[in-house]
């Protein structure tokens, strides 16, 4: 019943997020969508009550039958009692901010169905951005959907055509912002491309779209999303500190950095012999076990004449 009632809820989201991406949205789209967000952050607590046990979105004690709730045929509380129940029993507590943000969609919405309120569309993307932020926090961290599920992909795809609202994308950014600024090295996402993971971090979370990668997963992807085929090829180097090959140029930082472990390696130099990175004369990019290859078999030359720059990473 769980699934059920998420994917309704997901459904309602995804209406409201058409409307709202249309090039020209007119005032009933406008109604709809803030509607149908309302909607589907309703039943997006209800879903997460029902995980904990279905009795929980039911208001009378004598609807408390399971084939009535089965049927539907029973009163439900409503978004007020839902956090309420929430706060109060599950592992997981909705935030002030978040219950302000419910409590002015909540208002929204009371206004359009009772007396026919018409919306201002840049009111109505406010309050949009700001339900969708709290959506994907609430979503990932209430574990409402597992991963590899029909569900999460779902959101995956509702998730995609959000991230295209310039103001949402905007607007999350700056929500997380205060997070990223703590953090020297932030890099882009696979997934969202928004450079929202923080390194080092065994984790590698991204902060912005909330997607969680594994180490190996997360080396493969981010060379799949943002290296070409030559730069996979030549281009990812053995890490000094960790040892792993897993060393890659990362254009958003401007210097090559672990993906592994997480080290950054600016104003270090590729050598010419070996790959391998090391600190040393910019006018002479071979390392120091390399020099003693050729010394041993001397053949020692004149460095080539590079600009200095080619061979500093």
């Amino acid at each position: 019943m769980k699934n059920k009632t998420l994917k309704m809820s997901l459904n309602f989201l995804e209406s409201s997020v058409d409307y709202l991406s249309k090039t020209q949205c007119n005032s009933s789209e406008l109604q709809f969508s803030i509607i149908h967000l309302a909607s589907a952050v309703e039943l997006m607590l209800k879903a997460r009550l029902i995980d904990e046990h279905w009795s929980l979105v039911v208001e009378n004690s004598k609807d408390l039958i399971k084939t009535k709730f089965e049927s539907g045929d029973f009163k439900s509380i409503n978004i007020d009692e839902a956090i309420e129940r929430i706060d109060n029993i599950c592992k997981f507590k909705v935030d002030e901010k978040n219950k302000k943000i419910i409590s002015r969609l909540k208002k929204a919405r009371n206004k359009i169905i009772h007396i026919g309120s018409s919306v201002n569309q840049d009111q109505a993307k406010a309050i949009l951005v700001d339900t969708y932020s709290f959506i994907y926090d609430f979503l990932v961290d209430s574990n409402l959907y597992s991963q590899g599920s029909d569900l999460e992909y779902k959101f995956s795809e509702i998730r995609d055509k959000i991230n295209k609202l310039e103001k949402f994308v905007t607007t999350r950014l700056n929500r997380i912002g205060h997070e990223l600024k703590k953090h020297k090295n932030t890099l882009r996402c696979p997934d969202c491309w928004q450079q929202a993971i923080v390194f080092p971090d065994t984790n590698r979370d991204c902060l912005f779209c909330r997607k969680k990668y594994e180490l190996n997963e997360f080396l493969e992807l981010y060379c799949e999303a943002f290296l070409s085929f030559d730069e996979l090829v030549d281009d990812i180097s053995e890490c000094p500190e960790c040892g792993e090959n897993s060393v890659v140029f990362a254009e958003e930082l401007d210097c090559s950095i672990c993906l592994s472990c997480g080290s950054n390696f600016n104003g270090y130099l590729r050598c010419i012999d070996c790959d391998i990175l090391f600190v040393g004369d910019s006018n002479y990019p071979i390392c120091p076990d390399c020099i003693r290859n050729r010394f041993d078999n001397d053949q020692m030359m004149p460095a080539p004449e590079y600009p200095e720059d080619e061979y500093t990473v």
